[in-house]
């Protein structure tokens, strides 16, 4: 039996096809094609409320609002602590005191950040030694 014309499933011919039917399915609403991290975060928003440091290790969504959040560590209010991750910050407004990090992203890959408003920090997001972001 002659397969003329098939394309192979996980060829990357079929699999940008498939990507394109999506897209024209879908219209891209919500998509995030720019890597491997999830396209979805794996639990409720998290309220920063209160903290002064969270440490991100799988894909994560913020409650919207506004935070005060010192670096009292100098190593960052939001550390990223893991590869192929997606922080949505949902709008969130992260403030510290003129000092520090925001966002600090060290030796991971892979990071999506989006939706984020960091204000008051010496460096608001940094990525060193990350790739792929």
């Amino acid at each position: 039996m002659a397969f003329k014309n098939k394309a192979v499933i996980g060829s990357s011919a079929s699999i940008i096809g498939l990507i394109i039917v999506l897209i024209a399915i879908f219209g891209g609403v919500g998509m995030h094609l720019t890597g491997f991290a999830p396209l979805v975060p794996t639990q409720a928003c998290v309220n920063l409320s209160g903290l002064n440091e969270y440490i991100v290790n799988t894909s994560t969504e913020l409650c919207p609002g506004t935070y005060l959040m010192n670096d009292t560590e100098d190593d960052g209010v939001i550390i990223i602590n893991a590869s192929n991750v997606y922080l949505d910050c949902n709008g969130a407004e992260i403030i510290g005191n003129g000092t520090g990090l925001g966002i600090n992203i060290t030796n991971q890959y892979n990071i999506s950040l989006e939706n984020c408003i960091i204000l008051n920090y010496t460096y608001g997001i940094v990525f060193y030694n990350s790739s792929s972001n």
